[in-house]
């Protein structure tokens, strides 16, 4: 029986942001804690002095800037439009990651194009799966969502899970977990412990008869306090990711 699980399993993915959505502004106390970003100099020493994996690279991309872009770059981590725009702009995926490519990548840009949002996603053996179930064995879906300044990625969020499929559909969620990059300065962010579980779904002929299968569904709670001007804006966010056998997958980051 052939299905269409990318037609079935074609939710929205709801606004696949990071760091965006309603925030809840704390007392004005202190202007934002600005030295790592008064100049680019400041800043270079910053990412050199941090342990946090990827500061080399950043650290590259940042040095390759123009000084007038070196200059704006910074500007745009002080601005907490650049956390408070994501939900609005970042990009959507419509039908799920099945029937496109085994890596998937969208992008929204603001700011003529200075600042953009992007969501990348991989799931092994999508290929081989293209017109059925995934092949027996474990399968990793993967989600990345980052703000980028200039082409350099200033933070990243990551989820990731790992399913058994028993060649006809998800029997087991294997592990799972999500990691983070983050060189924004003004903004700190800290994850609680990832949950997973099996959930349901129907996969439907089109136009004919449908069977039920399981989803593989991973969770993680992200707690982002930014320091910005103005107080400290915080943000709750739960961030979920559903793939079936079919190899098709659904992200949503939500206020909690």
């Amino acid at each position: 029986m052939k299905t269409h699980a990318s037609r079935a399993f074609a939710a929205t993915i709801g606004a696949a942001a990071v760091l965006a959505g309603s925030a809840t502004v704390a007392s004005a106390a202190e202007p934002v804690t600005t030295n790592a970003l008064a100049s680019p100099a400041a800043y270079t020493n910053y990412l050199q002095q941090s342990g946090e994996e990827g500061a080399l690279d950043t650290l590259k991309q940042f040095q390759a800037l123009a000084p007038t872009e070196q200059s704006r770059f910074l500007g745009y981590l002080k601005d907490p439009s650049l956390y408070k725009e994501f939900l609005a702009s970042a990009p959507v995926e419509q039908n799920g990651l099945a029937a496109l490519t085994e890596d998937t990548s969208l992008s929204a840009s603001l700011h003529n194009g200075d600042v953009t949002y992007e969501s990348d996603s991989t799931v092994s053996g999508l290929t081989a799966a293209a017109s059925g179930p995934l092949p027996k064995g474990d399968h990793t879906v993967k989600r990345s969502n980052k703000i980028k300044v200039f082409g350099v990625t200033v933070v990243e969020l990551k989820i990731w899970e790992t399913f058994h499929s028993n060649g006809h559909d998800v029997t087991k969620v294997v592990d799972g977990d999500g990691g983070k990059k983050n060189f924004s300065v003004v903004a700190s962010v800290t994850k609680e412990r990832p949950k997973r579980s099996l959930g349901t779904q129907q996969f439907c002929e089109r136009g004919g008869s449908c069977v039920g299968g399981h989803l593989a569904i991973q969770s993680i709670i992200w707690n982002v306090k930014a320091t910005v001007s103005g107080g400290a804006v915080e943000y709750d966010k739960k961030q979920t990711l559903s793939a079936n056998v079919y190899g098709s997958a659904h992200a949503t980051l939500k206020n909690v």
